[in-house]
Parts: structure tokens; sequence; C-alpha cells
């Protein structure tokens, strides 16, 4: 009869402790970000949330079995509503010790350069040194935008509502230059075909791109981490990150010409040119 007891115990202990996770399959985290910040997150032409950061948490949110529903919004106000507690996870957002005070960061998914953007025929700006008495156009909010903030007398700042406007702005003719991610500033300067900007010297900064969660969510920040390591041990990190960020056909095509056609063409043409000679030389020898 103890023995009986004592199994009946165990089984309402074990039991008990499946509630959390039965809450946690039924709990619908809710999911912010910048609505027009590509190729990492923004919203597509079919209005849906898209872009690599997108795509990186809903591995997780598979991996981990939890749910999750993404709406995307001008990045200021996913910024604050992440701050103030209204969402649970920014899937991108960079990382400094000012930030760390309001949100708490996951591993860092992504690493991204920073780069100025100038239009041709303009003195190149190499470092934020030379930076004083521009006009300088950046995202509102962007980790860019912190770091301008703490020497604003030395320039003046023009903040934006997305890094497409710094440089849709910047080829208008308006302001002195921009400065936004590397992989954005491509990515709008070849979908808006901007001629006349270029990237001037080389990336300002390393920054640590991680997910994020509201302060004190240390539960919620262990399953994303948790999620993070899994994808890139089974290789879905590596995929997802080939989609957005992987050579396109054109490229592979291109290099095909380069290192195999070409070649072959050369090495062709000096077999006839070698044949020929040899037919010249045996006539001239008969």
């Amino acid at each position: 009869m103890k023995t009986f007891f004592l199994s009946v115990q165990l089984s309402i202990i074990l039991l008990l402790s499946c509630f959390p996770l039965l809450a946690n399959q039924d709990t619908v985290y809710s999911v912010s970000g910048d609505n027009n910040y590509p190729p990492y997150e923004y919203i597509n032409d079919d209005g849906n949330a898209d872009g690599f950061n997108v795509d990186l948490l809903r591995a997780v949110a598979r991996q981990m079995n939890i749910k999750i529903s993404i709406s995307l919004a001008p990045w200021d106000t996913a910024r604050t509503n992440l701050e103030e507690g209204r969402i649970d996870i920014l899937p991108g957002m960079f990382y400094s010790e000012e930030r760390d005070r309001k949100v708490d960061f996951s591993i860092p998914h992504t690493i991204v350069h920073h780069v100025i953007y100038i239009r041709h025929n303009t003195p190149a700006i190499l470092s934020f040194r030379e930076l004083r008495g521009k006009e300088v156009l950046c995202e509102k909010g962007d980790i860019i935008h912190d770091i301008l903030l703490k020497r604003q007398d030395q320039y003046r700042i023009i903040p934006v509502q997305s890094q497409a406007d710094a440089l849709l702005l910047l080829s208008a003719g308006r302001y002195d230059c921009s400065i936004v991610g590397e992989q954005q500033g491509l990515y709008t300067t070849r979908v808006h075909r901007l001629d006349n900007i270029k990237i001037t010297g080389s990336a300002l900064k390393a920054e640590k791109y991680c997910m994020a969660v509201h302060e004190g969510n240390t539960e919620l920040l262990g399953t994303l981490n948790d999620g993070l390591r899994r994808i890139k041990q089974t290789g879905e990190y590596d995929k997802i990150y080939n989609i957005w960020f992987g050579r396109d056909d054109s490229i592979t095509l291109k290099s095909l010409f380069s290192f195999i056609v070409i070649p072959i063409v050369i090495l062709g043409t000096i077999v006839l040119i070698l044949i020929a000679f040899s037919i010249i030389l045996r006539k001239r020898v008969q």
C-alpha cells in the first residue's frame, strides 16, 4: 500500500511538471521589427513580413516548438514597444551597453558592417572624425543614430524613417552623406538604381546583430539562444544565410564563363596557331 501511494505521488509530481510545457505550447509570442530594413526584415509585395531575420526567427520557433506572431513597424516604434514590454521579441537588434540596460540580447546571429555613402565627385569621408561640419543622414533609432548622438555638436544629424530614405535623399542631392548597413546599401542602390552615389572608404565598424527580448525575460531568452545554437548545428542557419546573402545565378554563370570557357578558347587558339605553324614549317622544309 505504501508503494502504491508513493507511485501516485510521483505521478502527480510528473503531471504537474508538464503544465509549464503545455502552457508554453499555448503561448503566442508577439514579434515586431523594422518594416523597411531589407534584406534583413521588411514587408514584401504581398504585405507579409519577410527577410533574413524573419526566416531565422521562424526557424528557431520551429526548432523550439514555440508560436510567434509577427507584425513589423517603423523601427523606432518597434524598439520602443520592446523596451516598454508591449511585444516579446525583436529578431534583429544591434548590441550596445546602453541598449543592454533596457532589453536583453541573445547571442549574436550576424555581424553587420556600416558604411558611409556620398555622391560621386564629392570629397571622400573616411571616418567618424571626418564627419565634422557635415549633414549626416541616418535611420532614426538605429545603432548609428545612437553613436552619432554622442557627438552631435560636431555635425548635424538628419534622422529619417528608414535607411532607404537616407540613400534616396542623398541621391536626390540633399545633405552630405548617409551612414547605413553595407547590405542595406547594396540592396537599396540596386533596387532603386541609385547610380550617382557610392561607398566611401572602408567599413566603419563591425556591429553584433542579435535577437532581443524585454528586460528580464530570461526564460524566453534561453529558448532563443538554444534555438540559434541548434539551427547552426543542423546547418539550417547556413541555408537561410545563403538564400539571402549567397551568390546568385548570374554570378555563377560569370564565374563559369571566366574560369572554363575563356581558358578553352585561349587553349584552342594556341593549338590552331601551332598547327598552322607546323604546316608552314613542313612546306618550307619540302
